[in-house]
């Protein structure tokens, strides 16, 4: 954050953890996208009354990685939607215990997930998990005759979670 704040970057991004990388990434597109005119002393008190009243930053403290997950969780829950992806991804490492194998399997998540998305489709994660589950999981699929009603094979395509009682 010292770094961020004194436009400086003191440390090694590579050698940075995935929330280190990310806040300098998001300092980096608001000052990119920051309009000029809201540095302007006349604007720019305006704009830090709008900012105190319209965000709420709030810090959450968790005291191990295993209440962290649960926290990210119950959050995402109930806050903005995640991809079925990204809910199986936090179920996944919530319940690796060891915190070097946590973070050994997150960083495994990343590449492999990246590599889907640039080298067949945005959307190829998705479709990876969906099939993957039909695969293994499907024991019954729609008949083909009109009003059929949907079986295994149908209710997957995109809903992970019926998954997650079939462990």
């Amino acid at each position: 954050m010292e770094s961020v704040f004194n436009n400086e970057e003191a440390f090694t991004l590579d050698k940075s953890s995935d929330s280190v990388v990310n806040i300098w990434a998001r300092y980096n597109d608001i000052k990119e996208l920051f309009p000029e005119e809201i540095l302007k002393p006349e604007t720019l008190t305006h704009f830090i009354y709008w900012l105190i009243a319209k965000v709420q930053l709030i810090e959450i403290v968790a005291y191990s990685d295993d209440e962290a997950y649960t926290i990210f969780e119950t959050m995402n829950d109930r806050g903005l939607s995640l991809t079925p992806v990204d809910m199986l991804k936090g179920f996944i490492l919530a319940n690796i215990t060891d915190s070097e194998k946590r973070e050994e399997a997150a960083k495994i998540w990343k590449e492999q997930m990246l590599l889907l998305k640039t080298e067949i489709s945005e959307t190829a994660e998705q479709e990876f998990f969906r099939d993957w589950f039909r695969a293994k999981y499907a024991q019954t699929i729609r008949q083909s005759k009109a009003g059929a009603e949907r079986q295994d094979f149908e209710k997957m395509a995109g809903e992970f979670h019926i998954c997650k009682s079939l462990y």
